[in-house]
């Protein structure tokens, strides 16, 4: 059986945009992926508030490339690290230069790991570029920040090319729409998931 490590945020977690809750299992995108992979244990590992690599104040700690290592050795061995992440460095006003830097970081972090086991490869890669925001919703989400969220899935695009990556847009099948601006509804949280499958197949040769 393969494994999958699904690295993100809240939209990894499940957030619902219309209160503080959180998405049903099955409604979650690693969780949808996976009920069409019957041979793949997906393990979600959403955070929310997550970013690539930037200190943001809080309740937890919300750098991704802290937690990143710790995880790989935690869930080893892994056949595919997905990673979307982004949003959070949006919202916090980190440029996107800098967000081009984090990701980039993240990629290294995988390739480089030292799983310490003969046993344990190095998995392959997929980097998400997240969903497109809404404006005028309930999170302060403005049009400035909606134009600052659509550069970065040509950002990730360049990113994954350079680095010889699998690359996914998810705002080709998903864009927050309705709630709070920045979080997916179940149906489009759950439609993400499907439309992953069939890269992840491909990707992983099932």
């Amino acid at each position: 059986m393969k494994t999958i490590l699904a690295f993100g945020d809240s939209l990894t977690w499940g957030s619902c945009p219309f209160n503080a809750g959180r998405h049903p299992r099955e409604d979650r995108w690693p969780t949808a992926m996976a009920a069409g992979l019957p041979e793949v244990e997906v393990i979600s590992e959403g955070l929310r508030g997550r970013t690539t690599a930037y200190f943001r104040a809080g309740v937890a700690e919300y750098r991704g490339d802290l937690h990143l290592p710790t995880l790989l050795h935690t869930h080893a061995p892994l056949d595919l690290v997905m990673i979307m992440l982004g949003t959070n460095d949006v919202y916090s006003g980190i440029p996107t230069h800098n967000i081009w830097w984090g990701l980039r970081r993240l990629v290294e972090i995988v390739r480089h790991h030292p799983f310490g086991h003969p046993d344990h490869t190095v998995p392959q890669l997929m980097l998400i570029a997240p969903p497109t925001f809404s404006a005028g919703q309930t999170l302060g989400v403005d049009d400035a920040l909606v134009e600052e969220g659509r550069k970065i899935g040509p950002l990730v695009s360049e990113l994954a090319q350079e680095m010889d990556v699998p690359f996914f847009d998810a705002a080709t099948v998903a864009h927050a729409e309705a709630g709070d601006g920045l979080h997916l509804e179940a149906h489009v949280s759950r439609a993400l998931g499907e439309a992953l499958q069939a890269p992840v197949r491909k990707l992983l040769d099932l």
